[in-house]
């Protein structure tokens, strides 16, 4: 007793495959996108904090470093870090083929800091005064 199928069983089938595989293509190459988009952003803002906080680094030192341990890019082999200095202000610029990620930051001021949380501190102790005279 031989059992026999159709042929356009084995053709739909094919076809099926074919779809899911394509399918799995485009997500594992989206998700790629989507590494190579936040990796390149944390290195960005992992620069910036480091720029913003150091006061005898150079920004070059600094540019050097993360350019050399980038680590792995899928899909964006061509992206840059860029470090200037502007007055008070810090600008971190990270870009690849398609993709711009800028930030701006103020440098970090300990004694302002340091003031503003003296205030907060005392304006909790003059509103607890309030509360229980």
């Amino acid at each position: 007793m031989e059992k026999h199928l159709k042929g356009s069983f084995t053709v739909e089938a094919a076809g099926v495959m074919a779809v899911i595989l394509f399918g799995i293509g485009t997500i594992i190459t989206e998700a790629g996108r989507i590494h190579d988009q936040v990796s390149c952003a944390m290195t960005v803002h992992e620069a910036a904090e480091k720029a913003r906080h150091e006061k005898t680094v150079d920004l070059e030192e600094i540019e050097a470093f993360f350019q050399k341990n980038k680590g792995l890019r899928l899909h964006m082999k061509d992206d840059r870090l860029s470090l200037r200095e502007e007055g008070k202000w810090i600008r971190v610029a990270g870009r690849a083929e398609n993709w711009e990620k800028e930030i701006r930051l103020r440098r970090f001021r300990p004694e302002t800091f340091l003031r503003k949380i003296t205030l907060i501190e005392k304006l909790g102790e003059e509103d607890e005064d309030q509360l229980y005279p």
